[in-house]
Formats: structure tokens, sequence, C-alpha cells
């Protein structure tokens, strides 16, 4: 018998990620409190000079128009991290490029682990339902159990949904960087994302074993990599709600072989 606690070793990459995305934006959000009063201070002469060829200039600019709240503090200090590693606009726009295309690989990374995440709870419920069948457990013991997994599942949900809220908050955070850059190309490569509809493919079961929910691989031919990370959290969230959906599927199949 499959111990469903045993399946949280998936949850890992998830965890892992999560805690990354609170430590950048954290930090983010600290720098661009400094950046921000000081940015207030000088926004009279400032915003004028961004017109120069430069990171420092067009960052400056950009600062100027971001709106209040925590979110425009995570973004102004992702502008200021930029301004550190960038020396022209066009540096700047290979910089997100370069950012966006990291967190998108990151995403590839966790719909495996998804996968397996999801593989592993259909295969404890598929073990209660061996058990049912073989007398070998009873009623209650099997509804027990059975919601046990559902909790866990519940668990794994909200776990991942606090992933891609902070994936789409950082790809906002590109797409806002990219736009304020002057790229020319950012309303086409976000309707495309918009647009795009990942295609889930259901779990699969043979006689050994269970084969987790996947997305269907999308061509990637000429995208940025802000709209790389747009697709990949749309396949994740795709992908989250298929692993909900079989687990409790699943689930119903298996009370009904309870006498």
């Amino acid at each position: 018998m499959l111990d469903p606690n045993e399946c949280t070793q998936y949850r890992q990459p998830f965890v892992n990620v999560r805690l990354k995305q609170r430590e950048e934006i954290r930090d983010w959000a600290a720098t661009g409190a400094a950046a921000g009063a000081l940015a207030g201070a000088a926004a009279g002469g400032a915003i004028g000079r961004a017109a120069n060829n430069t990171a420092a200039g067009v960052l400056i600019g950009l600062v100027g128009g971001v709106v209040a709240g925590a979110f425009a503090g995570a973004t102004i200090g992702y502008y200021q991290d930029l301004e550190d590693r960038a020396g022209s606009t066009d540096g700047l726009r290979r910089v997100i490029d370069g950012d966006a295309r990291a967190d998108a690989e990151q995403g590839d990374l966790l719909s495996n682990a998804l996968t397996e995440l999801n593989a592993c709870r259909l295969r404890a419920i598929e073990d209660v339902k061996t058990g049912i069948r073989a007398g070998k457990i009873g009623g209650e013991s099997a509804r027990a159990q059975l919601r046990a997994i559902l909790e866990q599942t519940r668990t794994d949900d909200n776990l991942i949904a606090s992933v891609t809220e902070g994936l789409q908050e950082r790809a906002d955070i590109y797409v806002s960087a990219a736009r304020r850059s002057g790229a020319d190309d950012v309303d086409a490569f976000v309707a495309r994302a918009e647009a795009y509809e990942p295609v889930v493919q259901r779990p699969s079961y043979t006689a050994r074993t269970v084969r987790g929910v996947t997305v269907q691989s999308r061509r990637t031919s000429g995208e940025t990599g802000t709209e790389a990370v747009l697709k990949t959290n749309a396949e994740l969230s795709a992908m989250q709600k298929a692993h909900v959906a079989s687990a409790e599927e699943s689930v119903a199949a298996a009370e009904l072989l309870i006498i």
C-alpha cells in the first residue's frame, strides 16, 4: 500500500520555486522602495532624460510610470536590478528575455514534477481499489484513506496555485519592462500568449503503472522569453486543474466499489 505522504517528494520542486519567488519579490520590493524614494525626488528632470539610449535613462523613465502598491515596488526593484546588469536599451531587452526564458525552463521542470505527483496520487488510489476488491480493506478504512489522498491532493493544488500566481506576477513584470523599454512586439506576443490553449493529456493506466497528466508540446519557434513563460504558466495551470479532477474522478470510482 502506497503511503500518500510518499508523494510529497514530488512537491519539493514547487516548494523550492515558491521560496525563491518570495525571496526575489521581497528583495525587489525592498530595492524598489529605496529607488522609488529617490525617483520621487528627482522625477521632474529624470523622466525627460529617459530618451537617451542607455539602460539608466530608460529605467528612470520606467520608474516614473509605475502605479503605486506592492506590485509597483517589486517592479521598480526589478528595473533597478536590470540597470545593474544592462548597459543599453538593447541590453535591457536581452536581459529581460533571458530572465523570462529561465522562468519558462523552470516551468517545464515543474510540469514534469506535476506529472510524477499526479501519477503518485493516482497510484495510491489504485492501491486502495485493489485492497477493496481483494477484501483486504474495509469500507471505513477505505473511505478514510481516500479522504486522506484527496486532502493531500488539495494541498498540492494550493501549493501549485501559489507558484503559478508567482510566475504570472513575474511575467507581468517582464511584460511591463519590455513595453516600457520601447519593444515594438509586446502587444503581439501577449496576444499570442492569451490566445494559447494548452492541450492536456489525461492520465493513462496500464496493468503495472499509471502515467500522470501531461501537456502536449507546443511549437516554440519565434517565441520571446516572456511569451514562453506566459504559455508555460498556462500549461501548468491547465495541468493543475487536471491533477485535481483526475484524483477526484478516481476517488469517486473507488467509492463505488465499497459495499
